[in-house]
């Protein structure tokens, strides 16, 4: 029976590939959220610049004016804000996804291994039985042979 001896090592790779994969996911969701963020704040703003051109068709004081602006910038630098958090989360998913890509080279190089080593392995055991029936062949033809020349000589 095949026993590959580096299996604890795979077993191992696969383990490290599985928390790569497990930790880009992660990555990836909170690059997903922060981007939704983002996207509600955009929504926002375009709202509250729409509500502030409906005002500017009646009467307003310049202090509710001044109120609007000053809240409309504050979530635009909230956004700039935002879109460096975006920037940050999306190196981090890249970052994730190299390890993650090099956890699969270390392990598929491993089963690259194990099946050279399985397929050395099916190829000896052929050449085993292939030499066993050898043997049996030949000792058949030599018994065949001893039983007619012990017969040939009655």
């Amino acid at each position: 029976m095949f026993k590959f001896k580096l299996q604890a090592l795979l077993d191992y790779r696969k383990g490290i590939e599985e928390r790569h994969l497990v930790e880009f996911s992660d990555k990836v969701r909170r690059l997903e959220a922060e981007k939704g963020i983002l996207e509600e704040l955009k929504g926002e703003r375009l709202v509250l610049i729409g509500q502030l051109v409906k005002m500017q068709e009646r009467r307003l004081s310049a202090t509710d004016i001044s109120l609007y602006h000053s809240y409309i910038h504050y979530i635009k630098d909230t956004q700039a804000t935002q879109e460096g958090v975006i920037s940050e989360a999306a190196n981090e998913v890249e970052d994730k996804r190299e390890e993650l890509l090099d956890a699969v080279k270390k392990r598929k190089v491993i089963e690259i291994l194990k099946q050279k080593k399985m397929a050395e392995y099916q190829a000896d055991i052929i050449s085993r039985e292939r030499k066993e029936l050898d043997e049996v062949g030949i000792f058949r033809f030599i018994k065949r042979a001893k039983i007619e020349e012990i017969s040939s000589s009655l």
